[in-house]
């Protein structure tokens, strides 16, 4: 009986904490009913507000970044690199769709057309800062761009730094880019005179991906490597 009786008081005192909370909420809704509509109202505004920036605002952005780039990308192709990178007078070139859509899609890609059209031109200063803003959701575009830092920097002299890059593009790529590159790192060793790294290079290409374009003549650049140790 006294286990019935204090369960009893027990129900009952949550019963009463329940529907004291309840009364509360209550109170509070109609006490400062007007002021949570206003928030509310203000949290729907800003909603709205950033999907009509989205959708106005940014995606048209996105289009006018796209139609810009036709011209730039048609020059490209031409290897009219020049034209493809300052415009012509009339359409405009990779820069100036940085300048104008740099935060678009289409002009973060428009850094690494403008890297490569600089590498062709030989300044390679320029090509290395326009390729090193190069971040992109796609791997391939971005292990590209790696490389041809590395490129860059070869063609400037600067081994080290070019081998330094050549393995983050080997890191970042896949089973068709990281051959590639791992035999650029290689040459690269082996002019600095470290033959040990450049048939480590080598053997990996022979080992790791013996399927790869890269590695259908592997084995004299291998035994080269060896000889010369």
């Amino acid at each position: 009986m006294a286990k019935n009786k204090n369960q009893e008081e027990l129900e009952e005192r949550i019963d009463n904490g329940v529907q004291e909370s309840i009364s509360k909420t209550e109170k509070f809704i109609e006490n400062n009913g007007k002021k949570l509509l206003i928030v509310l109202a203000a949290l729907i505004v800003v909603i709205l507000g950033v999907w009509a920036i989205k959708k106005y605002v940014i995606d048209q952005r996105e289009v006018r970044a796209g139609e810009e780039m036709v011209v730039c990308t048609q020059y490209f192709e031409r290897d009219s690199f020049n034209l493809a990178l300052n415009g012509d007078g009339v359409n405009a070139g990779f820069l100036d769709v940085i300048d104008e859509y740099g935060s678009t899609k289409a002009g973060k890609i428009a850094h690494h057309y403008a890297g490569v059209c600089y590498y062709h031109l030989g300044q390679y200063d320029n090509a290395i800062a326009q390729l090193k803003k190069v971040k992109t959701k796609n791997v391939d575009i971005n292990t590209v761009a790696l490389g041809l830092i590395g490129d860059c920097y070869a063609d400037k002299g600067d081994v080290k730094e070019a081998i330094s890059y050549f393995e983050k593009a080997v890191a970042a790529g896949n089973e068709f880019t990281a051959p590639t590159y791992l035999k650029k790192a290689a040459l690269a060793y082996e002019t600095q005179g470290n033959f040990a790294k450049a048939e480590e290079c080598y053997q990996t290409i022979k080992d790791s991906y013996p399927k790869s374009q890269v590695a259908v003549d592997i084995d004299r650049y291998l035994e080269r490597a060896k000889a010369s140790k």
